[in-house]
């Protein structure tokens, strides 16, 4: 799961963890389940399939990890985050107890060269497996441009997905043509449009597609090597690798 999956993901998750409260941290391999009541947050540690997903209800036969859940038990989601796209999410603790409020962190790691879980709090980090990768970010997709695009990917002698993996974070080293047609729609696509991500095609739907927004995506789907059609019954754009 690189971190434009994971931007999706937590666009839909992250209202139904905030407010939760955490009763405890159980594994089974290397599958980790944070139970929050009758509702479930799984991480999935495998290199070969690094993820999360949210669910309505618990798994049976995972192992409580004491050590992880005394940190956390009865501490309250108080904020979701994602570090300027990196497959790295956040969850914000806040815990009550004799001795006043205290703050949490919950870091969940998704790289697939060491994914990790871990538990931060003021004087101590505690992470479940022994390697923990820690990155700079690189530049985030949110920065980048049209013009960005063009002028310093359009020069001859220059592999377009193998800079945008080296150089942009949020596509990794397995991300396919469709993760960085996602990527560039992002930087010149108004809010006002719904991208829809469907097995190899982009759907990107709104009452009327204005006419300099797909204009502007030409120079774009010419670059990736995209075909495109505007629907004119629907005003729906498709696009294809």
């Amino acid at each position: 799961m690189n971190g434009i999956y994971l931007y999706l993901l937590l666009q839909e998750i992250r209202d139904k963890l905030l407010g939760l409260y955490i009763n405890e941290i159980r594994s089974m391999h290397r599958m980790v389940q944070i139970i929050c009541g009758d509702k479930a947050l799984f991480v999935s540690l495998y290199p070969e399939a690094p993820a999360i997903f949210f669910s309505e209800r618990i798994k049976k036969n995972f192992e409580k990890l004491k050590s992880f859940s005394d940190n956390v038990c009865s501490s309250r989601i108080k904020n979701v985050e994602q570090p300027n796209f990196m497959p790295v999410m956040k969850l914000e603790l806040e815990r009550l107890d004799i001795a006043g409020k205290s703050e949490v962190e919950i870091i969940i790691s998704l790289y697939r060269a060491a994914p990790n879980f871990s538990i931060k709090t003021a004087r101590s980090q505690k992470n479940l497996f022994p390697r923990y990768l820690e990155k700079c970010p690189k530049k985030s997709i949110i920065e980048l441009t049209e013009k960005y695009l063009q002028s310093n990917y359009t020069q001859k002698g220059i592999d377009f997905k193998e800079r945008l993996v080296k150089e942009i974070e949020g596509v990794d080293k397995k991300g396919n043509a469709m993760t960085l047609v996602l990527l560039s729609l992002f930087c010149i696509l108004p809010n006002k449009y719904e991208i829809v991500f469907n097995n190899r095609n982009i759907l990107i739907e709104s009452e009327r597609i204005e006419f300099q927004d797909y204009v502007s995506l030409k120079p774009v789907a010419e670059l990736l090597n995209l075909s495109y059609v505007l629907d004119n019954t629907t005003q729906r754009l498709y696009l294809s690798a």
